[in-house]
């Protein structure tokens, strides 16, 4: 004989008390006694209204957790095994239902005493189980237990520090190749600030017009700019025209416009000459 209540099935069978698995009549009872009448004989039957208990036994990952109510796990693979007990269903007989809160929402039912998930996303689950026994009483309360799915942070140090050793070494790398670079320009071409004094030490002549010395004359002032870098790693340096004679100014030094790549040569370090502009290319 099968009973229904509207989404679970129950069938009681020679084994759990009938006469014979062979049903002539069912007559319903006061107090809501069955009367089954079989091949084998007449049964009443008497709905038990004691609900069954239901708990979680293990959860398993990639090793046993145990009966636990709160788990936080890396692992995106997941099967949950349980148990309920009764006094008058065998558990052979029990069904339960269940489902996981945040995958999905609708309740399932089984016979077996496990269920398995793989493939969840990373986030926060909560399973919620009961068992109903052969009358169709179902537990009072349902068994929980709270899932986190996190991503393998073990796995994401390892990449973490990968990225972070890239990184160093490509700023080092910059580092390194500016520090050739500047080492380069440092061993071809002396210091600028070297070549203006030189050129005011050697230049001792008095300007005829203001009478000043050539170091604080502003247009008597032969000189080279602080070296600037460009793009590409090219030098640029900018010279200044030293428009004097040997007796004083003529005229106010003017701005050359820089090359790409200019290296002053050795002449340059002695004393101006009148519109001298000194380039030496690579």
């Amino acid at each position: 004989m099968s009973h229904y209540d509207g989404e679970i099935f129950q069938t009681l069978l020679q084994r759990d008390g009938l006469g014979s698995n062979i049903v002539v009549d069912i007559l319903t009872a006061a107090y809501g006694s069955v009367w089954i009448a079989t091949e084998g004989g007449a049964t009443r039957y008497r709905p038990v209204t004691s609900p069954p208990k239901v708990r979680i036994t293990d959860v398993v990952t990639d090793e046993h957790h145990g009966s636990v109510q709160a788990l936080s796990i890396p692992s995106t693979l997941l099967a949950i095994h349980f148990e309920a007990r009764s006094f008058k269903t065998h558990p052979a007989n029990m069904q339960f239902v269940y489902r996981l809160r945040g995958h999905d929402e609708t309740w399932h039912s089984t016979r077996e005493h496990f269920v398995e998930y793989d493939g969840l996303d990373f986030g926060q689950y909560t399973f919620e189980l009961r068992a109903i026994d052969r009358d169709l009483t179902y537990s009072t309360e349902a068994a929980t237990v709270s899932i986190d799915v996190h991503p393998p942070y073990d796995q994401w140090a390892l990449v973490g520090l990968v990225i972070v050793a890239l990184a160093f070494a490509g700023v080092s790398g910059v580092y390194a190749r500016r520090r050739r670079r500047d080492d380069l320009a440092a061993e071809i071409l002396p210091s600028p600030v070297n070549w203006r004094r030189r050129c005011r030490r050697r230049a001792r002549c008095r300007c005829a017009s203001c009478r000043k010395n050539t170091r604080t004359c502003p247009a008597m002032t032969c000189a080279v700019s602080v070296c600037r870098r460009r793009r590409w790693g090219a030098i640029a340096f900018s010279t200044f025209r030293c428009a004097r004679d040997h007796w004083g100014c003529v005229s106010p030094m003017r701005r050359v416009t820089p090359c790409r790549l200019q290296f002053p040569s050795s002449s340059f370090l002695a004393p101006c000459r009148p519109k001298s502009i000194i380039r030496a290319r690579s």
